[in-house]
């Protein structure tokens, strides 16, 4: 046996250069630039080590193959040299990160070391072997056992972060694999002039153990490379986490703005790019009569008398350079009532640069604004005196003075009164409303423009000191003037301003100005109806904000990341996936995602979605289809958000397909090296047990002859102990390799499994398999006869069966595989994640292609199911 070891080393050297290619490939493609996890940092350090070390160790295979004819020690050992560096600075830098006031792990101690070294070996007379030596005692040694503490003691320092991932396995078995092999790699070396090389060395570490020390070394990488895949799963753990949070903070944020709409005291409407309404506060439900169901989802024209405006004004006002546009608009409320409003549209931007991504209406009910004009109009043109024919009548003095002195008495009372029933008309308005002339006199506010604008006592003379507490008219592109406007344009305008109340506050305030005649067509001033805006305006910044917080965060995302509406259908897709599908934003947006799923896969990928609808979040593992036809695979992770009557679908894509091969090709090797060690111990081991117990039968003869009845009975034993020894190797290589590479032997293997588990465990197996399994090919043979097995033993030591029945039923594209006991069956809740026997036999029928289903059956007992669905499949994929 110790033979084999070392007459194939070429194997070994083989096996372990291939186990660091597949651990720099696995840490490599590990998406963690962004991670918070420090370790991320100084990964690339391992990798370096592990790329640079694999061309050494296939030198030293091809140096094994050609013997003394190649010379490849010398670029060997520069290889390594550089390789031990990387890996003695991963290692420092781990512990830095751990302890990192300690100036005794400075950055000085590796250049320090090679200083050290590179002389040492040179005045030693035997430069490239003794530099051999000494860099494993004096750079790979310490460099491994730091990276190995430094992995158990990483677990430590981000415990609190750690602890819910169940990670901790990895980072022990990691450190612990590490520390071995930096062992077998740094101290045992080859055999040197100087202590300790003459004493622990490759040839007396082959004596004393008999198998060669590459062997443990290769065990100790394959055990590395495993436990840093698990390892590796904190990043993406991570992204997950960090994405949950941000979507919770997003749907706070959201909570928070609604609160700020419902509390805004005058009607909101909220809509998308396309104007369909998204969202209302109460007072516009109050104003319209509608309910919110009745108007989230409709088109905004259809709550509007004039109906061609929409979505025509939608696109003016995200066309303009203030992306704002106002009308004198009617609304039609429920009951057919008509309220005259002023409409002001904002757009709201977010995503791209100049990108509209929805809409923001505010409606101000113009009705006692329309009714003061009218007045005012009256007022300006004399007809009050002309209104009271009938009083000037009856005075009774005839003398054309007093009649003169009477019209004037009586109109300056009714204009008194007039005036006095304007005021009162006014203030009832809760706007602040200013009557200006046309030189920029305040004429005649309101009882709320009067508590904005002027303090106790204060009384200001024009529209500029009461507004903007300036000495001069308002004026430019920031503040435009809004009497010029109307004087100018000869109609309403509206305009919007950063006022100063009489506390010093500054307010945003939305003036609408309408303009005033006299009775001869001649301009005299505005009306100018100051609303505040404040609370619209902030609800407006924060949206935006909302929104480039929110797009800059998942378009920073190292996964794919959708969304998808109740009808799978794209409405937005990230960067990232655009990049792994290769279809772009645009040709995505509106069409389905079953266009990227066959029939099978699309079934399978929309009960799975639906799925995150009930149980709010979902999470498996499919395969799409990339714009030029290739398959990648996904991990899939689906959330359903209910956003008030209409949901989408958060949906995050992680591509796997690298890793999902890389776990194959590992696979696949342990197999194959799993069958040589089968094969060796069948053909060389049983062998030379069988010689050993012939000649213990013939030395039983010959004592027996020369009538030695004592020795005679120990050789008689002997030979039953070899015998025993045989038939446990035979066991243990069927164990190790059962089927052969021909595929039709799965069933025969199956039986030999019967029978030994009958003289195990003296339980009763039956075997029911259809003769057309030859179609299955080898490597699928092997992973269903380990399923087979593991269900067995778990029947046997949990399910505490008497009786198994396994069948076999093959049809032309499909075999399945069923196994059932008649035990205590498998507790409820157990869904095949929680042992480590349930969870491999999920891994292997995944490998394969095969389905696995596990369930207790409805009187005692446990079924096991495994149909396989490519047994033409001949390549093992």
């Amino acid at each position: 046996m110790f033979s084999i070891f070392k007459n194939n080393l070429d194997l070994v050297y083989f096996i372990y250069g291939i186990t660091f290619v597949v651990m720099a490939v696995a840490i490599a493609v590990q998406p963690k630039r962004d991670s918070d996890f420090k370790i991320s940092r100084i990964l690339w350090l391992f990798v370096a080590y592990a790329i640079i070390h694999a061309p050494a160790d296939f030198i030293d295979m091809w140096t094994a193959i050609k013997s003394e004819n190649f010379s490849g020690g010398v670029p060997g050992i520069i290889l390594t040299f550089l390789s031990y560096l990387f890996v003695f600075e991963f290692g420092r830098r781990i512990i830095r990160i751990i302890y990192p006031g300690k100036r005794y792990i400075g950055g000085y101690i590796l250049p320090l070391i090679a200083a050290i070294i590179i002389p040492a070996s040179y005045f030693s007379g035997q430069f490239w072997k003794n530099m051999d030596i000494l860099m494993g005692y004096c750079i790979r040694f310490p460099g491994g056992v730091m990276a190995g503490l430094g992995i158990m003691l990483y677990y430590r320092y981000e415990k609190e972060t750690l602890k819910d991932l169940r990670v901790k396995r990895y980072f022990i078995i990691c450190g612990s694999a590490l520390l071995a092999w930096a062992f077998f790699c740094g101290i045992v070396r080859n055999k040197g002039d100087f202590f300790p090389s003459n004493f622990i060395n490759i040839e007396r570490f082959f004596d004393t153990v008999r198998v060669p020390v590459h062997v443990f070394r290769s065990l100790c990488g394959i055990l590395v490379a495993w436990s840093f895949a698990g390892l590796l799963s904190i990043f993406n753990m991570e992204t997950k986490l960090k994405i949950k949070k941000a979507l919770s903070k997003e749907q706070e944020y959201r909570e928070f703005l609604s609160s700020i709409l419902k509390s805004t005291q005058d009607p909101v409407i909220v809509t998308d790019k396309m104007c369909a309404v998204t969202m209302v506060n109460d007072a516009a439900k109050d104003l319209l009569a509608y309910d919110e169901g009745e108007m989230i989802g409709r088109p905004i024209n259809e709550f509007f008398l004039e109906r061609n405006v929409f979505p025509a004004e939608c696109v003016n006002a995200q066309n303009t350079p203030s992306r704002s546009a106002s009308e004198e608009m009617s609304f039609v409320t429920k009951n057919g009532r008509i309220i005259p409003v002023i409409f002001s549209f904002s757009a709201i931007r977010g995503g791209a640069p100049g990108e509209t991504i929805g809409n923001v209406g505010i409606a101000k009910d113009i009705s006692g604004r329309l009714m003061i004009e009218a007045i005012l109009r009256n007022a300006y043109t004399n007809q009050l005196i002309k209104d009271f024919p009938c009083e000037i009548e009856t005075v009774e003095n005839t003398d054309v003075l007093g009649k003169e002195v009477a019209r004037r008495k009586l109109a300056e009372n009714s204009l008194a009164e007039s005036y006095l029933f304007l005021q009162t008309i006014m203030d009832s308005v809760e706007d602040a409303v200013l009557v200006i002339n046309n030189d920029y006199r305040i004429e005649l506010m309101n009882r709320s423009a009067r508590g904005r604008f002027q303090s106790d006592g204060e009384q200001h003379t024009f529209c500029f000191q009461a507004t903007h507490n300036s000495s001069r008219p308002c004026g430019g592109n920031d503040h435009p003037c809004a009497l010029e406007m109307v004087r100018t344009t000869k109609c309403s305008s509206r305009i919007e301003h950063i006022h100063c109340t009489n506390e010093g506050n500054a307010v945003y305030n939305e003036i609408l100005a309408s303009p005033l005649y006299d009775k001869n067509g001649e301009f005299r001033g505005i009306v100018e109806v100051n609303r505040d805006i404040t609370d619209r305006h902030m609800a407006k910044i924060a949206i935006e904000e909302s929104e480039r917080r929110y797009r800059l965060l998942i378009e920073s995302m190292n996964e794919g990341f959708v969304v998808l509406d109740e009808r799978f259908t794209f409405l937005f897709a990230n960067d990232c996936f655009c990049r792994m599908t290769g279809y772009s934003l645009q040709e995505l947006t509106g069409s389905g995602v079953t266009g990227m799923l066959n029939n099978d896969t699309a079934v399978f990928f929309i009960n799975n979605i639906i799925k995150s609808g009930t149980d709010n979040s979902a999470q498996f593992e499919t395969e799409i289809m990339t714009k030029n036809g290739g398959l990648i695979t996904v991990l899939v992770s689906s959330r359903f958000v209910d956003a008030e009557g209409s949901g989408f679908y958060n949906i995050v894509l992680s591509d796997v397909t690298e890793r999902r091969r890389l776990e194959r090709e590992l696979v696949n090797v342990c197999e194959m090296e799993r069958q040589r060690i089968g094969q060796d111990l069948h053909d060389d081991v049983a062998q030379n047990l069988i010689a050993i117990d012939l000649l213990c039968k013939m030395l039983y003869q010959e004592l027996k002859n020369r009538s030695l009845p004592e020795l005679a009975t120990k050789a008689k034993e002997l030979t039953i102990f070899i015998g025993h020894s045989v038939d446990h190797t035979r066991r243990l290589a069927r164990g190790l390799y059962p089927v052969s590479v021909e595929p039709e032997d799965l069933v025969s293997a199956l039986r030999k499994l019967i029978l030994d588990i009958d003289k195990l465990y003296g339980v009763s197996c039956t075997l029911d398999a259809d003769k057309e399994m030859y179609d299955i090919n080898d490597i699928s043979s092997i992973h269903l006869y380990y399923i087979v097995k593991e269900a067995i033993i778990n029947s046997i030591r949990h399910g505490k069966a008497n009786t198994i029945s396994i069948s076999i039923d093959a049809t032309h594209n499909a075999a399945t595989l069923i196994v059932d006991d008649d035990g205590i069956g498998i507790p409820d809740g157990v869904d095949g994640h929680r042992g480590l026997g349930l969870r491999l036999m999920k891994y292997r029928a995944g490998l394969i292609g095969a389905d696995l289903h596990i369930a207790r059956k409805s009187e005692k007992g446990t079924r096991v199911i495994c149909t396989f669905h490519e047994r033409m499949n001949k390549t093992g994929q």
